[in-house]
């Protein structure tokens, strides 16, 4: 319909100047008055008809324009906010068209289109939830290890299986593990320990920059993330494209820390030299050096324990790496549900009001 067709002071939906009743709430639109059925005058094969006055009607409205009565469409009809604004009644006939109470939720939607506001979504506050999910699914990933590698060697001794195991875990913040056991000998106790250190400590300054870099990327990440969801929280419709691009912000940024780990890596282990005694420090065997997820068996393990022992070792992501990631699902899931909708024509009622 053209910008000037008027609209329903009811439920602002836009009507044709001719009509009797809105055909979308069924409020009148005229001056009361008796409306005489007209089913002697039958209409062309295929057209909708009311079935009251046999007006010509369509069917995506829920009412008569004619007579204002409800049409047999299958949709539940809106009804406006004020059904007492609708003049009463005159005859029997338009009592068929006047409105009946509403809904609560009915009220509250028409009524904030009847004073120029938009009603609320749930949509943002669902997605601000969501994205809170992701924030502390990165904060967790923080505090767990993010890539580990181990060595086992195990050899027969008096008829005896004894097993060395040793593994160093990489942590986010500054922060590296490295746990030794042996089981199977009455001797082991004096091979037990655990300590942790700095990467500057380890003599792996480079791969401390690494983590520190990753680290840096999920905490922009996060903070954006806090931010989006604040915005999403406010339920501001005039918000919601500040939220939609944060969240992508914080979606980017999360992703990108786990990925920049995978793709350097390796390349940065082989260029500390070598100061680990765990998998890999044999030149040229397959290990840490040459790629990130992986095992090796034998020599190619490493040169930390005796020879003549069975090495098995492997190598690859811990619990904090795959947070990480796990945390980009709930960022993307609250960006969908933040993101700038597109704007319905005035006075139009559209499914996201209600939800």
């Amino acid at each position: 319909m053209p910008d000037e067709t008027p609209s329903c002071i009811e439920c602002l939906a836009q009507v044709h100047p001719d009509w009797q009743f809105c055909s979308h709430c069924g409020s009148r639109l005229v001056p009361s008055r008796t409306i005489v059925p007209v089913a002697g005058t039958p209409l062309p094969p295929g057209i909708p008809a009311c079935g009251n006055c046999n007006a010509a009607v369509d069917t995506t409205g829920s009412f008569c324009w004619r007579c204002g009565v409800p049409l047999e469409t299958g949709r539940k009809p809106f009804i406006p906010a004020h059904p007492q604004s609708v003049p009463e009644p005159e005859t029997d006939e338009d009592s068929l068209g006047a409105p009946v109470p509403s809904t609560d939720e009915d009220h509250r939607a028409t009524s904030a289109l009847s004073e120029g506001r938009t009603p609320r979504s749930r949509r943002p506050v669902a997605g601000g939830a969501l994205l809170l999910v992701g924030v502390i699914l990165v904060v967790a990933a923080l505090f767990f290890g993010w890539y580990a590698y181990s060595i086992t060697a195990s050899d027969t001794v008096s008829g005896t299986t004894v097993t060395l195991t040793e593994r160093i875990t990489l942590y986010p913040l500054n922060q590296i593990k490295e746990a030794v056991t042996c089981q199977g000998w009455s001797e082991c106790a004096q091979f037990n320990s655990t300590s942790t250190s700095s990467y500057s400590q380890g003599g792996s300054d480079g791969l401390g920059a690494l983590y520190d870099s990753a680290a840096g990327l999920a905490v922009a990440g996060l903070v954006i993330g806090v931010v989006a969801a604040g915005l999403a929280f406010r339920g501001d419709r005039h918000q919601s494209g500040r939220a939609g691009t944060f969240a992508v912000l914080a979606v980017i940024l999360v992703a990108l820390a786990p990925c920049l780990l995978l793709v350097a890596q390796p390349t940065v282990i082989s260029s500390q030299g070598a100061p680990y005694t765990g998998p890999g420090t044999v030149p040229g065997g397959v290990s840490p050096r040459t790629s990130f997820f992986g095992s090796c068996t034998q020599t190619g393990c490493g040169v930390s324990f005796p020879s003549g022992t069975t090495d098995n070792g492997s190598w690859g992501p811990a619990i904090g790496w795959y947070l990480s990631l796990a945390a980009i699902a709930p960022l993307i899931a609250g960006y969908l549900l933040v993101r700038p909708r597109k704007v319905a024509p005035t006075g139009a009622i559209t499914p996201d009001m209600f939800e």
